[in-house]
């Protein structure tokens, strides 16, 4: 049996600091959510509500967003009470309902291809956004990042 030495100790080491240092910059990167953190549902880019996080992981709240063609205009439902109306010019109707439960945002509803945003979900553990092909997202955002990241 070949015998260990000192240059592969070393060289072991070395990959296991960059591994774990690799693994803690992407958990504070993406998996962190503080007091000052706010949900925000958006639709193309343009910002329909915001929630503190903390209001949000201890809350329950239902969001309906329904856009009809005929009328080109979105709808935003908060727990069956309309907040806001968005013109908007698009082909087909849609519709997506967002789930606050639990500690956990979850997309239960959605009229697009594949539904791949219904496997999608947000909580304290998990900070990835919520993207629907039909342009609805629902992400973190971090108010006091404090990651420097040099360009």
């Amino acid at each position: 049996m070949k015998k260990i030495k000192a240059l592969d100790i070393i060289f072991i080491v070395i990959s296991i600091a960059i591994v774990l240092c690799s693994y803690f910059f992407f958990y504070q990167r993406y998996n962190t959510t503080n007091e000052d953190s706010t949900i925000e549902i958006a639709f193309k880019n343009e910002v329909i509500d915001k929630l503190s996080a903390d209001d949000a992981f201890n809350s329950n709240y239902i969001y309906e967003i329904k856009y009809i063609a005929d009328e080109n205009i979105i709808y935003v439902y908060k727990n069956d009470a309309l907040i806001k109306e968005i013109s908007y010019h698009g082909p087909k109707d849609f519709n997506n309902t967002i789930q606050f439960k639990d500690g956990s945002i979850k997309m239960i509803e959605a009229s697009c291809k594949g539904k791949d945003c219904m496997e999608m979900e947000i909580n304290k553990n998990k900070s990835m956004p919520i993207v629907c092909t039909n342009g609805i997202v629902v992400r973190i955002i971090l108010e006091n990042n404090n990651i420097d990241i040099l360009s």
